[in-house]
Parts: structure tokens; sequence; C-alpha cells
């Protein structure tokens, strides 16, 4: 640990975390297939529980290839979900609409989501889980 790092608040998670993983991340899809080359939509469930101990500052990152959007225009590929202070053992449930358009191609996408331990502010990150579910478009 740094002397900057002490002056400003750090915490030495590195230690304690070592070889952990911070958060638990399930992902679910309903219905788990979208229509390609038209309008369609489907709802993602992200299922995040902190699992590291400690009280910890995080958020939530979805990333979408760029055929599908989280909107019906399909301009928004990223969307990121401050959680605040995360609990320890406390669980949070996100549900995110994914939409294919008429330029979303038959095909297997996959869609990112990304937890991440926070220090001093939503700039600065301690760890991070990646988890990847895979959606798929088909003619219909």
């Amino acid at each position: 640990m740094g002397f900057l790092d002490s002056i400003l608040g750090k915490k030495d998670y590195e230690k304690e975390l070592a070889g952990k993983t911070p958060f638990v991340i399930r992902l679910s899809l309903m219905p788990f297939r979208l229509a390609a080359n038209r309008k369609d939509k489907t709802v993602l469930t992200a299922y995040v529980r902190n699992i590291s101990g400690q009280t910890v500052m995080s958020s939530i990152v979805i990333d979408l290839p760029k055929q599908l959007g989280f909107d019906e225009t399909g301009l928004t590929h990223r969307k990121e979900f401050r959680i605040g202070q995360f609990k320890p053992d406390e669980s949070k449930n996100l549900n995110v609409e994914i939409w294919s358009n008429t330029s979303t191609n038959p095909a297997d996408y996959n869609v990112t989501v990304t937890t991440f331990m926070h220090y001093r502010d939503y700039s600065h990150f301690d760890n991070k889980v990646t988890k990847t579910e895979v959606l798929r478009a088909v003619k219909q």
C-alpha cells in the first residue's frame, strides 16, 4: 500500500481477497432467443451476490454487440448500474430489456456482464468479475 493510498483512503483488499472472487453472477434470458431482422426483445436477468465478506462500493456494466441494443432503436450498447454500498451476502437482481432490430442477422451474440468492486469513487476499481451469456438470434 503506497503512501498516497494511505492518505486518500484506499483499503487494502488485495491481501484479504487474494485468490477469491468477490461476487457471484448468474444470468438468465427470457425468452432465450430473439427474432433476427426485426424488432424483438428479450429480458436479461442478472443476479449478483456479494461474497467478499465486506461492504464494498460496486457497479454493474452490461455490454452488447453493435447488432443489439437496450432500446428499440439499437443506439445504446453499454449500460452501467451503480449499486453503491453493497453489504456482505447481499444480492441484487437487475432486469434489462435487450432489443434486436432490422440489422440483427441470425447468429450467436455475446452479452457481457461485469461487476466492479470500487474504492474511493466509481473511476477507481480494485477487482472485477465478468460473465458472458450467449444470446441467439434466429430467422422466424
